[in-house]
């Protein structure tokens, strides 16, 4: 459906990471190397910004709330269980309204589904399985 992802950046410390710009579009996470995704989000701010809260509040001692990311506890929780090395891409949509961004991230979910079986793991706000 026509979205240019950039390359894949590490996630850790991305808010400073001037590869990813401060416009608003469609952001996605995974672990490295991995095939499917961990997370597609939308953002009407910066996506350096929205990318930089995540990566804030998943690599403290602490557990993050919801706000200002919703899928902070289950990267964060990931983390805990296993130090993958994580990373994001992202697709500048600088002319499109919030439904139209929220319409190609549900694309965007939707081509994974298709491509995977499955939605991104961390969408909907799933949390990771813990250690049994």
């Amino acid at each position: 459906f026509g979205l240019k992802w950039s390359n894949w950046e590490p996630l850790e410390n991305i808010g400073k990471n001037h590869n990813i710009p401060a416009e608003r579009g469609l952001y996605r996470v995974r672990v490295r190397d991995a095939v499917s995704l961990s997370y597609i989000g939308e953002t009407g701010s910066s996506l350096r910004a929205r990318l930089g809260q995540l990566s804030n509040g998943i690599y403290k001692n602490y557990m993050p709330y919801r706000d200002p990311h919703t899928a902070g506890p289950a990267f964060w929780s990931l983390l805990q269980l296993d130090p993958v090395h994580l990373e994001a891409s992202v697709s500048p949509c600088l002319n499109l309204s919030k439904p139209q961004r929220k319409g190609l991230e549900c694309l965007a979910i939707y081509e994974h589904r298709k491509n995977f079986n499955k939605s991104p793991t961390f969408n909907f706000g799933r949390m990771p399985f813990g250690n049994e």
